[in-house]
């Protein structure tokens, strides 16, 4: 009597490499959208303190 093997997942390579790909750009993308859209909202810093608080709050919105 031939054993049946169990049901198993199949492979989808194509899907599997399309997931891990949206899973790294997607992210960026909106890191990036969110930091232009801080640019554009913040005025420009006009002094050196200024600039460092800026630029901590574009960084923050693109790593928050």
């Amino acid at each position: 009597m031939a054993r049946r093997e169990p049901d198993k997942w199949a492979a989808h390579p194509v899907l599997a490499g399309l997931v891990r790909v949206l899973v790294v750009l997607v992210p960026l993308l909106v890191s990036v959208l969110a930091s232009l859209l801080v640019i554009a909202v913040l005025p420009h810093p006009v002094s050196r303190t200024w600039q460092v608080v800026w630029w901590a709050a574009v960084l923050g919105s693109a790593l928050g």
